[in-house]
């Protein structure tokens, strides 16, 4: 695999997006840069067009690359779709400020737009313990949560939907990292 997809970009852009681009050594994937190789704003679309490519090179299945997206686009909703200042913050922050309610109404968006599409990745050995952290984690959300005003300071900063995004993330390329090291074994 080579140390970084896109070659020079980096220093042809000058913005550093690409800094440290290497699966293996980080164990996750960085977001993708907000600009392309010649400088200029990606879109949308461009920007999740890339992601898929960077996720296909690491060996990720297309289907699991879909549901990623998908709960990496949800999590970044409820966590970090709005910023005033330095705080970002999401739907999930403004819900949450409801009293027990809003409490309720965050492990519920948690569950549904974070856990239940996680659940549909291709099954394996790991799938269990990560089921567990993912609860453990919308739990956390909850109990947390539920402390008036601080409770809700903590979820907006800490990111619980965000944290569940990535641990999937990290699954997904050490599976393909695994799966890479097998074919290399049984070519030999």
């Amino acid at each position: 695999m080579p140390n970084c997809v896109l070659g020079s970009a980096a220093t042809t852009t000058g913005q550093g997006y690409f800094r440290g681009y290497e699966a293996k050594k980080h164990g996750y994937i960085i977001n993708a840069p907000n600009y392309n190789e010649r400088g200029k704003k990606m879109r949308d679309r461009a920007r999740a067009e890339w992601e898929m490519e960077r996720y296909k090179h690491v060996g990720i299945p297309t289907d699991d690359i879909k549901i990623l997206m998908q709960v990496k686009h949800n999590a970044m909703t409820l966590d970090a779709s709005h910023r005033i200042g330095p705080l970002k913050f999401g739907k999930a922050g403004l819900i949450g400020l409801l009293p027990i309610i809003g409490d309720f109404a965050d492990v519920l968006l948690a569950y549904w737009d974070v856990y239940l599409p996680a659940k549909k990745v291709s099954k394996g050995n790991d799938m269990t313990a990560f089921k567990g952290r993912m609860k453990l984690r919308i739990v956390a959300l909850g109990c947390i949560g539920s402390i008036p005003v601080v409770g809700d300071f903590a979820v907006t900063i800490i990111r619980w939907n965000m944290r569940n995004a990535t641990a999937l993330e990290k699954m997904l390329v050490k599976r393909a990292e695994y799966f890479e090291a097998m074919t290399e074994q049984c070519k030999k």
